[in-house]
């Protein structure tokens, strides 16, 4: 198939200032295509004869008519030679409507032809036409952010590789909603679409196991989990936090739950290889909680981590070292939630606790941190 460039055209993008100098040097479909799916700009094809009368007066009209010439220049415009012996070729793969020159097609980014037929697009009907094909081929994106998506689908599809879920969807997160056809756009857009079923599968899952009574802790675990891990996927975060409203509603989950959103908080500072500050949560957990599930869970994880850290460090994992100015700066400010703690035992035993499990983490080792610990294992 011969295709031929517009000259008027390239000079109008170049005046656009979108990628001319690949447009410049398009000599084929398959580069325009290429350039299509890469950009996300839709393909504008005239498919005529130099013989024919019609066709040179739109190209004459596409080179003069003010008016045109900025949406023309939205789109990667082509020529295609209907005397050529591959003409079928094209004609096979975007089936035009009728059989006289001109023919106009309408090609978006993702190959889908939304536009075929014959029609030289007299007078006011080519500047509507353009206008309502440009309403429905999406957005072009620039080099730049080209770029941005590919890098940003290539390293999410690693972190998946990896089961670094929670990684993969703070890649993509930003990438959303950009409303082009681009393939790197799509192809977001289907790794969002293909992670909001599975998240949605495993909401459904960790919901049902509050059915059972030894498996509602584990129901509990994985809804906060998801919680944080969806965060960045709207459909599936909202589903999650439904699903923890409706069963925070029985009495017997919303301790569950509790204790599973504190587990989890120290689960992801564990995950993000904060081995301090991932002790120093577990500490709280398994002093708020002794005796209860998360609290078991969080002193087996204790265990395994001041396994893992120097002494020096597991024992002072929530505090800096005595003698220092922040630790002493910690342990006043341990003084004060120890006062609003204990004040508050008797009307809010609940936010009382919060207050003297922040001590016990903030300062584990000062005074108020081991009159805090006293109160909680008093106060269960």
């Amino acid at each position: 198939m011969r295709v031929v460039r517009y000259p008027m055209f390239a000079a109008i993008l170049s005046a656009a200032g979108l990628f001319a100098a690949q447009l410049a040097h398009a000599a084929s479909v398959d580069e325009a295509l290429q350039l299509s799916q890469k950009t996300g700009r839709a393909i504008f094809a005239m498919a005529g004869s130099k013989n024919c009368g019609a066709c040179q007066a739109l190209e004459k009209r596409l080179v003069t008519d003010p008016s045109i010439q900025p949406l023309i220049a939205s789109f990667i415009p082509l020529k295609i030679d209907t005397d050529g012996p591959e003409w079928q070729t094209w004609a096979t793969r975007f089936k035009p409507t009728g059989n006289t020159i001109p023919m106009i097609f309408v090609v978006r980014a993702d190959g889908e032809q939304l536009y075929g037929q014959s029609n030289n697009l007299p007078g006011a009907e080519l500047p509507t036409f353009l206008t309502q094909m440009l309403q429905q081929t999406g957005a072009p994106l620039p080099e730049t952010q080209v770029d941005a998506l590919q890098t940003a689908l290539l390293a999410a599809n690693k972190a998946l590789s990896e089961k670094q879920v929670e990684k993969a969807i703070q890649t993509i997160g930003p990438c959303l909603g950009t409303g082009s056809y681009a393939q790197a756009a799509v192809e977001i857009e289907k790794l969002a679409r293909q992670m909001c079923e599975e998240g949605s599968a495993a909401v459904k899952e960790a919901d049902a196991k509050f059915a059972d009574p030894e498996q509602a802790f584990d129901g509990a675990l994985q809804l906060a989990a998801l919680e944080r891990t969806y965060a960045k996927l709207p459909p599936v975060v909202e589903e999650a936090r439904n699903a923890i409203k409706l069963r925070r509603r029985e009495p017997a989950n919303k301790d569950l739950l509790a204790q599973a959103k504190l587990l989890d908080q120290a689960k992801a500072f564990e995950e993000k290889q904060l081995p301090k500050r991932a002790l120093a949560s577990y500490q709280t957990v398994a002093t708020r909680y002794a005796g209860k599930p998360a609290g078991e869970l969080a002193q087996a994880r204790i265990a395994e981590l001041e396994q893992s850290l120097p002494p020096s460090t597991s024992r002072s994992a929530a505090t800096p070292a005595r003698g220092s100015a922040s630790s002493e700066l910690a342990a006043k400010k341990a003084a004060s939630l120890l006062k609003m703690g204990k004040g508050l035992l008797e009307k809010r035993p609940e936010k009382a606790r919060e207050y003297l499990a922040q001590v016990v983490e903030l300062a584990p080792e000062s005074a108020a941190g081991q009159e805090a610990r006293t109160l909680l294992q008093s106060a269960r």
